[in-house]
């Protein structure tokens, strides 16, 4: 796919994406990796290419959220380190693993990103509950590094799980989840590629 036609076809979806992401706070690469791996080389490859394409959206992004002060500063920095650490590892494994077992893990992370998007649209947050477990540096790592290993194992920077066990289980304010969220993708996303 490298006739003109495609590659205005792929700018075109690529900024509706953007846009739509920035509507709704993530970069949403997981959307984006079809259409790149239909125009790449190799799974490996696609996967870079998402993840560059996602840095820039959530840079973007992340300088505004800084700005409004929507970033929790010491989660981000755990978990912007622990995924880091976490994507880079990831990616070191990718070039070995089958490409039939990487579409299925694809699958299957986006599978279950999509659970976690529409079961937490039904749930309410209980602004009382707001910061009670804010202070778990051992969990903030843990998430981190996890998700980010899963990441660069993929080329997705699964911001929306982070962003969802942000919520969920660190009890974060919406608004600074995505703000972080967002701050820690930039970081993680630039270590993958």
């Amino acid at each position: 796919m490298t006739d003109s036609f495609s590659l205005v076809l792929l700018a075109v979806l690529g900024l509706a994406i953007g846009f739509v992401g920035g509507l709704v706070g993530l970069v949403l690469g997981v959307v984006r990796f079809p259409l790149v791996l239909g125009s790449e080389i190799s799974a490996s490859v696609a996967a870079g290419t998402n993840i560059g394409v996602s840095i820039l959206g959530a840079f973007t992004a992340a300088i505004r959220h800084f700005r409004q002060n929507n970033i929790h500063r010491r989660t981000f920095l755990v978990m912007a380190s622990t995924g880091a650490v976490g994507g880079f590892l990831g990616s070191l494994i990718t070039k070995h693993v089958p490409v039939n077992l990487l579409l299925l893990a694809i699958g299957i992370i986006v599978s279950y990103e999509a659970y976690v998007i529409f079961s937490g649209l039904q749930k309410k947050i209980n602004p009382s509950q707001e910061n009670k477990k804010r202070n778990s540096v051992p969990i903030e790592s843990l998430i981190g590094f996890t998700i980010g290993f899963l990441g660069g194992l993929v080329g997705l920077v699964l911001g929306s799980i982070r962003m969802s066990v942000m919520i969920s289980v660190l009890k974060m304010d919406p608004k600074v989840a995505v703000g972080t969220n967002l701050a820690s993708a930039t970081v993680m996303g630039h270590l993958h590629c």
